[in-house]
C-alpha cells in the first residue's frame, strides 16, 4: 500500500491554492466595504479631537464662549465715572445744586444724596474719603437717548470731620454691590434716572 505523501506547508484539507485565492477575493469584496468605513469614522474622529480639544467633546459644547463686548462700553464707563465724581463732589462741597449735573430730580439717588448734604449742613460736618467708587460697568441696552447698564460700586471706609477739621468718626463703607442703573440723555447730557440694587444685595 502506497503511503499518501504528508500535506504540504500551509495546506487546508479541501481547498486548493486557486480555491485560496478566490477566498481571499471574496473575503475582501464582503468585508472591504466595513473597513474603509471604520477608517473614514477614525480619520473623522482625529478631525474633530484637534479642532475642539478634548474638553470640547464633552456634551459636544464648544470649549470656550466668545465674549460680546458692547462697541459703547467705554463710552458708559467714562458716563458713569462722571456721575460719580459729581455726586462725590458735591457730597465733599456739600452743594446739592450740582446734584443736577448727574441725577434726573426724580432719581431717588438724587433725594439720597441730598438728604445726606442737609444732614452734613445742619450738623456742620463733612466727609472725607474717596466716596463712592465705580469697579464695574456693563452694558445691557443703549440707544441715542436711553441706557440700561449693569453697574457695581463700593464705598471705602471714610472719616467724617467737624467743620473745625476735628475727627468725628470715622464711618465703615460698604461692599461691592450690583446696579441695574437706568440713564436718560437730556441737552447733551446722561442724567441716572433710576438705580436698583441686585435682589438681597444691600441690608
Amino acid at each position: 500500500m502506497r503511503v499518501q505523501d504528508p500535506p504540504g506547508r500551509g495546506f487546508h484539507p479541501g481547498i486548493d491554492s486557486d480555491d485560496e485565492d478566490g477566498l481571499n477575493r471574496s473575503w475582501l469584496r464582503r468585508h472591504g466595504a466595513a473597513i474603509f468605513l471604520a477608517c473614514l469614522l477614525v480619520f473623522g474622529g482625529v478631525t474633530i479631537l484637534v479642532e475642539v480639544g478634548p474638553k470640547g467633546l464633552l456634551g459636544f459644547s464648544p470649549q470656550s464662549k466668545p465674549t460680546v463686548v458692547n462697541p459703547r462700553q467705554a463710552e458708559f464707563e467714562g458716563v458713569m465715572h462722571h456721575i460719580y465724581d459729581v455726586a462725590n463732589q458735591a457730597v465733599r462741597e456739600r452743594r446739592a445744586d450740582l446734584l443736577g449735573q448727574a441725577y434726573s430730580e426724580h432719581c431717588q439717588c438724587y433725594a439720597q444724596v441730598k438728604a445726606t448734604i442737609d444732614r452734613l449742613l445742619a450738623t456742620h460736618e463733612t466727609l472725607g474719603g474717596a466716596g463712592m467708587q465705580v469697579t464695574a460697568v456693563e452694558v445691557e441696552l443703549a440707544t441715542s437717548q436711553a441706557a440700561i447698564l449693569r453697574v457695581t460700586d463700593k464705598i471705602d471706609p471714610y472719616p467724617q470731620y467737624a467743620e473745625s477739621g476735628a475727627l468725628v468718626a470715622t464711618v465703615p463703607g460698604r461692599t461691592p454691590v450690583q446696579f441695574t442703573v437706568t440713564l436718560e440723555r437730556r441737552n447733551g447730557t446722561w442724567l441716572m434716572t433710576d438705580a436698583v440694587p441686585a435682589a438681597n444685595a444691600l441690608p
